[in-house]
């Protein structure tokens, strides 16, 4: 048995066979918009973890010798 996804690009595949290409683009299309819906989804969980990982620093820091070399941690996208 194919998963769906696998019966969609065989299909994909006789329609260019077939001279279908829009019908293959679509399908390239719905892909694009489905990675980048996903994508979209981990922001908030990135943000999260980007949070906790300064906190975490933060206490930790007073433990760290001072002659070694300290913490350095910018927040992504930070200059």
């Amino acid at each position: 048995d194919f998963a769906p996804e696998q019966q969609k690009n065989i299909a994909a595949i006789v329609w260019l066979y077939r001279g279908q290409a829009d019908r293959f683009l679509k399908l390239v299309e719905s892909y694009l918009a489905q990675a980048i819906g996903e994508g979209q989804a981990t922001t908030a969980p990135l943000a999260d973890y980007d949070k906790a990982l300064g906190k975490l620093i933060e206490l930790v820091q007073p433990f760290v010798n001072e002659s070694a070399i300290p913490i350095r941690w910018r927040r992504p996208g930070a200059n």
